[in-house]
């Protein structure tokens, strides 16, 4: 017992931080308590597990923490949160793609020139992120005179490109990380993993792109 308050015993304590102003809720069976703000100190009635949900900008991530009697358990959430890992959502999210869904990652490929991309049904407020960081994995392969790129765009919502990485250094695979700043963007976008060929034409002028996008981490 860490102690009493005119309601009854303190069996355990959570306190919550988190880096922008949150809705931040605790619960165990029937009984839930809720703050706001960056951190958040829950006196528990209760020991066992407490689901811990923190909501900001309309996402949120849920925790389950075991208490046990006596115990302050301190967590930090919503600094680091991946909006989608390998199928998994992040709660508020949408889910689903544009094309190439593959269940536990996104795929697209295309051979010859042009481009073809997947664009997220879900979108995202970036305020108060710093960083979004994307894993792909992709393989190219061209001939003499033809060429193809990997790339990653950050959108608006109706899917003009605001941020793009690519990469080409030839007939390769690869696997990889691209992060980028969005410190400056402060309304809802959009994610949209794509290749793209040119072709110089004659009989030399083969080129062919597979890109498979795995995660997409948000961090503050």
């Amino acid at each position: 017992m860490i102690g009493k308050t005119n309601s009854g015993l303190i069996l355990g304590i959570i306190n919550v931080s988190c880096p922008n102003p949150s809705t931040i809720t605790v619960t165990n069976g029937n009984l839930s308590f809720t703050r706001t703000g960056t951190s958040a100190s829950f006196k528990l009635p209760r020991t066992g597990t407490w689901t811990v949900t923190v909501s900001y900008n309309g996402l949120s991530e849920v925790r389950n923490i075991a208490v046990a009697p006596g115990q302050v358990v301190n967590v930090t959430m919503m600094s680091s949160l991946y909006l989608y890992n390998r199928g998994v959502y992040a709660v508020g999210f949408g889910h689903g793609w544009s094309t190439g869904d593959q269940g536990n990652h996104v795929y697209v490929s295309k051979g010859g020139a042009g481009y073809l991309g997947s664009l997220s049904n879900g979108s995202v407020n970036l305020t108060g992120y710093r960083t979004v960081s994307v894993y792909i994995e992709g393989t190219i392969s061209s001939e003499r005179y033809a060429s193809s790129d990997l790339e990653f765009e950050i959108t608006d919502t109706a899917g003009n490109r605001i941020m793009r990485k690519t990469i080409n250094e030839g007939s390769k695979n690869y696997a990889l990380t691209w992060t980028f700043d969005v410190s400056s963007i402060n309304y809802a976008v959009r994610f949209r993993p794509g290749v793209q060929g040119w072709s110089g034409g004659g009989s030399e002028s083969g080129t062919w792109a597979g890109i498979r996008m795995y995660s997409i981490l948000l961090t503050v």
